[in-house]
Protein backbone atom coordinates (compact mmCIF):
# COMPACT_ATOMS: atom_id res chain seq x y z
CA UNK A 1 0.00 0.00 0.00
CA UNK A 2 1.33 3.59 -1.03
CA UNK A 3 0.23 6.39 0.79
CA UNK A 4 0.76 10.01 -0.72
CA UNK A 5 0.04 13.22 1.52
CA UNK A 6 -1.28 16.15 -0.05
CA UNK A 7 -1.49 19.62 2.44
CA UNK A 8 -4.25 21.33 0.58
CA UNK A 9 -8.16 21.13 0.88
CA UNK A 10 -10.01 19.97 -2.29
CA UNK A 11 -13.23 21.01 -3.40
CA UNK A 12 -12.95 18.54 -6.03
CA UNK A 13 -11.05 15.21 -6.33
CA UNK A 14 -11.25 12.61 -9.14
CA UNK A 15 -10.51 8.96 -8.91
CA UNK A 16 -7.24 8.44 -10.38
CA UNK A 17 -8.14 5.00 -12.01
CA UNK A 18 -11.15 5.31 -13.09
CA UNK A 19 -11.33 9.09 -13.93
CA UNK A 20 -14.47 10.18 -12.02
CA UNK A 21 -15.27 12.42 -9.53
CA UNK A 22 -15.43 11.35 -6.12
CA UNK A 23 -15.59 14.42 -4.30
CA UNK A 24 -17.40 17.79 -4.54
CA UNK A 25 -17.72 20.30 -1.63
CA UNK A 26 -20.15 19.02 0.15
CA UNK A 27 -20.60 15.14 -0.92
CA UNK A 28 -18.87 12.31 -2.15
CA UNK A 29 -19.48 9.82 -5.15
CA UNK A 30 -18.11 6.48 -4.81
CA UNK A 31 -16.32 5.44 -7.78
CA UNK A 32 -15.84 1.50 -8.20
CA UNK A 33 -12.25 1.03 -7.42
CA UNK A 34 -12.92 3.48 -4.33
CA UNK A 35 -12.33 1.43 -1.27
CA UNK A 36 -13.12 3.31 1.67
CA UNK A 37 -12.96 7.19 2.68
CA UNK A 38 -11.44 7.44 6.24
CA UNK A 39 -11.56 10.68 8.33
CA UNK A 40 -8.93 11.02 10.60
CA UNK A 41 -10.92 13.52 12.94
CA UNK A 42 -13.86 10.97 14.05
CA UNK A 43 -11.29 8.08 13.54
CA UNK A 44 -14.60 6.87 11.33
CA UNK A 45 -14.89 5.76 7.61
CA UNK A 46 -17.48 7.71 5.79
CA UNK A 47 -17.58 5.05 3.12
CA UNK A 48 -16.71 1.49 2.77
CA UNK A 49 -16.81 -0.77 -0.28
CA UNK A 50 -20.11 -2.86 1.68
CA UNK A 51 -18.24 -6.18 0.92
CA UNK A 52 -15.25 -4.77 2.50
CA UNK A 53 -17.40 -4.02 5.29
CA UNK A 54 -19.36 -7.15 5.32
CA UNK A 55 -15.13 -8.96 6.27
CA UNK A 56 -15.12 -6.92 9.35
CA UNK A 57 -18.49 -6.90 10.71
CA UNK A 58 -17.21 -6.10 14.56
CA UNK A 59 -16.03 -2.47 13.59
CA UNK A 60 -19.66 -1.63 12.59
CA UNK A 61 -22.99 -1.38 14.04
CA UNK A 62 -26.34 -0.01 11.79
CA UNK A 63 -23.18 1.67 9.51
CA UNK A 64 -21.21 3.06 12.23
CA UNK A 65 -18.31 2.60 12.66
CA UNK A 66 -16.15 0.89 15.85
CA UNK A 67 -12.55 1.41 17.19
CA UNK A 68 -12.49 3.13 13.60
CA UNK A 69 -8.34 3.80 13.96
CA UNK A 70 -7.90 -0.06 14.55
CA UNK A 71 -9.60 -0.82 11.40
CA UNK A 72 -7.33 1.48 9.63
CA UNK A 73 -4.72 0.10 11.26
CA UNK A 74 -5.36 -2.96 10.09
CA UNK A 75 -6.24 -2.92 6.94
CA UNK A 76 -2.82 -0.89 6.41
CA UNK A 77 -1.01 -3.72 7.43
CA UNK A 78 -2.76 -6.46 5.87
CA UNK A 79 -0.26 -8.29 3.12
CA UNK A 80 -3.66 -9.35 1.03
CA UNK A 81 -5.71 -6.35 1.44
CA UNK A 82 -2.96 -3.51 1.18
CA UNK A 83 -1.48 -4.92 -2.16
CA UNK A 84 -2.28 -2.45 -5.16
CA UNK A 85 -4.14 0.09 -2.78
CA UNK A 86 -3.15 3.89 -2.89
CA UNK A 87 -4.28 6.10 -0.04
CA UNK A 88 -4.53 9.68 -0.59
CA UNK A 89 -4.44 11.65 2.64
CA UNK A 90 -5.42 15.29 2.54
CA UNK A 91 -6.18 18.63 4.34
CA UNK A 92 -5.62 21.01 6.74
CA UNK A 93 -7.92 21.41 8.66
CA UNK A 94 -9.31 17.91 9.05
CA UNK A 95 -8.00 15.10 6.94
CA UNK A 96 -9.45 12.69 5.00
CA UNK A 97 -8.06 9.28 3.50
CA UNK A 98 -8.98 7.92 0.43
CA UNK A 99 -8.20 4.50 -0.37
CA UNK A 100 -8.11 3.50 -4.16
CA UNK A 101 -7.60 -0.06 -5.67
CA UNK A 102 -5.06 0.20 -7.91
CA UNK A 103 -5.57 -3.41 -9.32
CA UNK A 104 -9.33 -2.17 -10.66
CA UNK A 105 -9.55 -2.84 -14.02
CA UNK A 106 -11.57 0.12 -16.09
CA UNK A 107 -14.09 -1.39 -18.68
CA UNK A 108 -13.60 0.54 -22.12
Amino acid sequence: MKQICLNREFENLYCPITGQQVLQPDDYFPSPALNFIYLDEFQCFQYMRPELMAKYPEHFEDNETIKGKKLLKKLKYDPVFSKDKLIIKYGNLSVARLCFDLGYEVEE
